[in-house]
């Protein structure tokens, strides 16, 4: 092959790396970020270790707080768990989205994070606790359940976008 031809294709296989590269690199940028929210009953800000509590060991929490975004100035909307469970998965205050006081649920039609962040491309899905409704109100998928209130299969047994992990990969402790 003589030199010219050679240069020629040296630049060819730069550019074409190049692009990839770049490509690769706006698509990462493009793709949503994960959201993962933790909501735990009686628990405090000083009862992680992420907080600085040297008793409690909490290595995983720990390690998504170091990689993650952690809100360091989040005040409490009500004192109680439904209606301060509502208002973080509506936005609104718990006067204002109808659930207050406890055990309450909110208006019809109140819209929650499933109705916004599902046209985003997100699968939305809630582990544990409920204590809200009713249940239209908040479309979440229940993984390997159904959702409360309703006789309906779980929108997790209705072919998903992709198989809902368990909590355990990539945990190689037992403890949270």
């Amino acid at each position: 092959m003589n030199p010219r031809t050679q240069s020629l294709l040296r630049r060819l296989i730069f550019f074409c790396w190049a692009f990839l590269i770049s490509s690769g690199a706006i698509l990462a940028a493009t793709r949503p970020p994960n959201i993962l929210l933790i909501i735990g009953d009686d628990l405090s800000f000083h009862d992680l270790g992420c907080w600085g509590n040297r008793d409690v060991h909490t290595p995983n929490i720990d390690r998504l707080a170091s990689e993650g975004l952690r809100l360091t100035r989040c005040f409490a909307p009500a004192p109680m768990c439904s209606p301060l469970r509502q208002s973080l998965y509506t936005g609104l205050h718990p006067v204002k989205n109808g659930a207050y006081p406890n055990h309450s649920f909110v208006k019809l039609g109140t819209k929650s994070l499933p109705h916004y962040l599902q046209p985003l491309g997100y699968r939305v899905g809630l582990v544990g606790k409920t204590h809200f409704g009713p249940p239209e109100c908040y479309p979440f998928e229940y993984p390997g359940r159904k959702p409360p209130g309703t006789n309906a299969p779980s929108a997790a047994t209705k072919a998903p976008i992709a198989p809902w992990r368990p909590l355990s990969v990539g945990i190689k402790s037992s403890r949270w």
